[in-house]
């Protein structure tokens, strides 16, 4: 499975690159149904760095952090939704609705991603949490 270094300012984090696009998924399905105090452009935006994944190759995604997280605002916003995506995956049980992934990627038959575990999810949300975290 391919990695991809996710970086904002300065600092880096090696994340799967599936675990990166499910957790992309899961933070709009948030975003969309449990808004919160995030504003609208929170969903643009992901939507935006769900079409990079589709669009890098393997291990070469590179998220638009630093551009989209260049206020204070912006940042605590982001670690508010992730904090918040971390306790809503604890819903799902041990594995991510297989029609929240694969809506957002547009995935059907063999291609559909099935089961795939919160565990992953979390690990990759945490990574960047703690990259959000750090730049404060």
């Amino acid at each position: 499975m391919a990695h991809s270094f996710i970086k904002h300012r300065g600092r880096r984090s090696r994340i799967n690159d599936t675990d990166l696009a499910v957790a992309l998924c899961v933070l709009i399905d948030i975003v969309r149904t449990h808004k919160g105090g995030i504003s609208n452009e929170y969903e643009d935006e992901l939507r935006r760095w769900i079409g990079i994944v589709k669009e890098s190759g393997p291990g070469c995604i590179e998220l638009p952090l630093d551009t989209f997280l260049s206020s204070p605002d912006r940042s605590q916003s982001m670690q508010l939704m992730l904090s918040r995506a971390s306790e809503f995956l604890d819903q799902y049980g041990a594995t991510v609705p297989d029609e929240i992934v694969n809506r957002e990627l547009g995935l059907t038959g063999m291609l559909a991603i099935k089961s795939f575990p919160v565990s992953h999810v979390k690990n990759a949300l945490a990574a960047i949490a703690e990259l959000v975290k750090s730049s404060q």
